[in-house]
């Protein structure tokens, strides 16, 4: 999905790694963030300050499934 891949891109550019290995069960890290541990995973990797909570809302929108996932009009209306 094309939200997938932007939200991936965001996340790279703004704290300068990649958000997974693996965009698969097996990779911790994925699960972490599809489940709702984004701010504890930056936090453990020391680049919280990189994310405000506007753009920490804006991640957990777009790394859900896609049935539940933001669309684009809402990522452009979005606070952040």
């Amino acid at each position: 999905n094309d939200i997938w891949c932007l939200g991936v891109t965001l996340f790279m550019m703004i704290t300068g790694c990649p958000p997974w290995s693996v965009a698969s069960a097996s990779d911790d890290r994925y699960m972490n963030m599809t489940n709702g541990f984004l701010r504890y995973m930056l936090d453990c990797w020391g680049v919280s300050r990189l994310v405000d909570d506007a753009c920490l809302n804006l991640f957990e929108s777009i790394f859900k499934t896609e049935a539940d996932r933001i669309g684009l009009d809402e990522i452009k209306s979005h606070s952040w």
